[in-house]
């Protein structure tokens, strides 16, 4: 049995039938796509050309950050937060850095009036890792010595959401996770209390001894460089894909340790990554690329006898058991040099059928 994103799709050009990439249902005219008594359905292949970027608008885009600086004479200044932005798109390591460092010294000079430079984002080749610095040395003897605090944390909710009953703010993409930072921010969490914002993983100069607290800034804990973990390039690790309609027959439901959304009726979990385990220069999932899978271990869904199969719905989801994006690569309209992407290319999975035992006769082979 054969399927693919393809057949979402449907109609004449004047009058297009079109449903979306990630949430669809297709059926066949004229019959049934499996006519007959099957007892199982097993996925057997997936051809599945990744296309949703590194950093998408609206998910992982922004990240919340604050400036502040401490004088020596006169004490801490105020705090000055803002979100900076990273435009979409597919972004290796260094890609992704060199953004970031634009981002952070166009707001610094803009909203703070830093010299540009002073948080300094780079690219560890030998950890892979994305590294943010504080390049400035703390000066606490003379009077008009200035020393710069960066404080950051990530953009996401720290409030409960209409579809999470409780705040669950890991359980949604955000740039600094992206970044490689989440275990980071787990370890120091953010707290807000009305109007100011604590950050306690502020990004202090070099050689500061820790001692004092400045408004707005928690310097229980702080550091003069992080480093992220491994960074993947990928917008998601895995592509969660469900059929409800052939999972439908089931005894028992799928399940999985998402802790914000919980989808039961999982056909396979693919994963955003090549079946070869060596070094790649450009991490899988920073650039668009085709995943092939021939499974090993393929998810049996059992079906009824009673029933042919009539219709097949697929949906998608990424690692936080959101609906995986649908890549929109495109300026807003209104600007003169408006361009509009096509969206993702579609992908084909295929599935092998057991046919019921009662309705096969038996076997004698050739005969004379």
């Amino acid at each position: 049995m054969a399927t693919s994103s393809l057949d979402r799709i449907s109609g004449s050009q004047s009058a297009p039938l079109a449903q979306p990439y990630n949430n669809f249902r297709v059926q066949t005219l004229g019959g049934n796509i499996i006519q007959g008594q099957i007892n199982k359905i097993r996925v057997a292949e997936i051809m599945f050309p990744y296309n949703v970027p590194t950093i998408v608008t609206g998910q992982n885009d922004t990240m919340s950050v604050s400036f502040q600086i401490f004088t020596v004479g006169t004490g801490a200044g105020p705090v000055l937060p803002v979100a900076i932005t990273i435009p979409p798109g597919f972004y290796t390591g260094t890609e992704l850095a060199a953004a970031l460092q634009t981002a952070i010294n166009v707001a610094s000079i803009s909203i703070a009036g830093w010299p540009a430079g002073i948080i300094n984002v780079s690219f560890d080749t030998t950890n892979q890792s994305i590294v943010l610095r504080n390049t400035n040395t703390y000066d606490g003897t003379t009077p008009a010595a200035i020393n710069y605090f960066f404080g950051w944390a990530p953009d996401t909710p720290v409030t409960a959401l209409p579809n999470l009953p409780n705040p669950n703010s890991f359980n949604l993409q955000d740039l600094t996770f992206t970044m490689g930072f989440r275990n980071y921010f787990a370890a120091r969490p953010v707290t807000t209390v009305p109007p100011t914002t604590v950050y306690p993983n502020c990004i202090a100069p070099l050689n500061y001894p820790g001692a004092g607290t400045f408004a707005g800034i928690n310097y229980a804990s702080y550091a003069n460089a992080v480093i992220g973990a491994q960074y993947t390039g990928r917008y998601t690790d895995w592509v969660d894909i469900c059929s409800p309609t052939l999972c439908q027959a089931q005894y028992v439901r799928d399940g999985n340790t998402n802790q914000g959304s919980i989808h039961r009726d999982l056909i396979c979990r693919l994963y955003v990554t090549t079946e070869i385990s060596t070094f790649l220069t450009d991490p899988v999932g920073s650039r668009p690329f085709v995943i092939h899978r021939q499974f090993k271990n393929a998810k049996v869904m059992k079906w009824t006898a009673e029933r042919s199969i009539d219709a097949i719905d697929i949906q998608l989801y990424d690692m936080y058991g959101q609906v995986l994006p649908i890549p929109q690569l495109s300026i807003a309209a209104g600007v003169a040099a408006q361009t509009v992407s096509s969206g993702a290319a579609d992908f084909g999975i295929t599935f092998l059928v057991d046919e019921h035992d009662d309705t096969m006769e038996h076997n004698v082979g050739y005969t004379a």
